[in-house]
């Protein structure tokens, strides 16, 4: 394991891995308590056709896609609003028209080639120092933003009527949050992949809720939970020679696994008591 860290590629991908693991699994908790997680499924979708854009003009994927996912983004919230539609019937508007274009675009360019697979299934293992400086900067933005905000964050996340009384913007925090949202997701993608991309934003907060502890409490357990993963899953990738997004995701699954299994021990105990 200590011969492992020193490999450059290994140190880079830790790094770039928990900068993300932070973003994802704390953006997560705000979604997962509005009801609004698969937000991140439809938008990884809607990456993957700025992603094939970014290869067929020969530019840079990450800074095609970012834009696209950011007004995608928007736009669901404004859809959700102008038609009077649930949620998940506008991601999944967004999201068909994310695959269907990406799917277009990677014709024109000749098919899912290795690049393209590379997007679909993550690889953190090539992670430049380039990500991880854009990464540490969004990182530092996003829990700025969220310590400053604290309170309208946690006020609008469980009951949005009651924050619009007590004057909160609750418009300007979903914006707000789904550019975070649209942004990390991007970032993302190098570390798990856009197909799994959304178990970072959803299993480490869903973990973390498991133990019903105040809101502060939960956010640092769901951080937790998603830096957890992601080394442990880099080390079982690098040691059996597995994809690294598919062993992150694993372990993150195994982590709430465990801590169902201990909450459910401790539930029985005190219905016997």
């Amino acid at each position: 394991m200590v011969e492992l860290i020193k490999e450059p590629f290994v140190t880079r991908a830790i790094t770039c891995g928990l900068l993300i693991s932070i973003l994802l699994s704390g953006l997560g908790l705000f979604l997962v308590l509005r009801r609004l997680s698969l937000i991140g499924d439809g938008l990884a979708h809607v990456s993957f056709g700025g992603i094939s854009l970014g290869i067929l003009l020969e530019r840079s994927p990450f800074y095609i896609a970012i834009p696209i996912c950011v007004f995608a983004s928007v736009g669901i919230l404004k859809v959700r609003k102008v038609a009077k539609m649930y949620p998940d019937a506008a991601i999944g508007i967004v999201s068909s028209l994310g695959i269907a274009s990406g799917a277009i675009l990677s014709s024109l360019k000749g098919g899912f080639n290795v690049e393209i697979l590379s997007y679909l299934f993550g690889s953190i293992l090539s992670v430049t120092t380039e990500d991880m400086v854009l990464s540490l900067i969004f990182m530092v933005i996003f829990l700025a933003y969220t310590f400053l905000f604290y309170n309208d964050l946690v006020s609008s996340a469980f009951d949005e009527e009651l924050a619009y009384a007590e004057g909160v913007d609750v418009e300007k925090i979903n914006t707000v949050l789904s550019v975070f949202t649209a942004i990390t997701i991007v970032l993302g993608i190098k570390v798990v992949g856009l197909l799994l991309v959304t178990s970072l934003l959803i299993l480490p907060p869903v973990t973390a809720l498991q133990f019903s502890t105040n809101f502060r409490a939960t956010f640092l357990l769901s951080v937790l939970f998603g830096m957890t993963s992601v080394v442990v899953g880099i080390f079982i990738s690098v040691v059996l020679d597995v994809p690294p997004g598919s062993s992150i995701v694993i372990t993150n699954f195994g982590i709430f696994l465990i801590v169902l299994s201990l909450q459910g021990k401790k539930l029985l105990t005190k219905g016997k008591k």
